[in-house]
């Protein structure tokens, strides 16, 4: 019975909190800052040109290994041929985090400008919220630029 009750003053706090707390959360989408800030469309049009740079690399490498005579050929050129791509690869991971690193730089400084301006208590991810909240995005874009 002690528990209970316990337990039922912790709801009944919770709720009663709900709401206020509820009006100082404010959320941002990072893909729609991702897609509005120039330096990282330049870094996604760099990504998505490795990437095609990588699938033509494993279709013309993976004929040129067809048509070696030999094994030993087939291998050698089959070994090469992973290194480059690995390598390709790399360099394309690269750039996703070098993206990914910029945008979360860009949200930080741009939440911390727009939680004040709006008298906000906290800034989450827009794929955390269920209901509710205040989207700042195009504050944080603003705010970023």
């Amino acid at each position: 019975m002690k528990n209970f009750k316990k337990m039922l003053l912790a709801i009944s706090l919770l709720l009663m909190m709900s709401p206020v707390m509820a009006a100082g959360i404010g959320y941002v989408d990072y893909e729609a800052v991702a897609n509005a800030l120039p330096a990282s469309i330049s870094i996604k049009k760099q990504m998505d040109a490795k990437k095609l740079q990588i699938k033509n690399y494993a279709a013309q490498s993976q004929k040129l290994i067809d048509a070696q005579k030999t094994d030993a050929l087939k291998r050698k050129v089959g070994q090469e041929r992973i290194a480059q791509l690995n390598a390709m690869r790399k360099e394309y991971y690269d750039l996703r985090t070098r993206r990914v690193n910029l945008v979360r730089q860009k949200v930080d400084q741009g939440s911390l400008v727009v939680l004040k301006q709006r008298n906000l208590d906290v800034v989450i991810s827009k794929t955390l919220v269920i209901q509710g909240g205040i989207d700042i995005t195009q504050d944080i874009i603003k705010a970023a630029k």
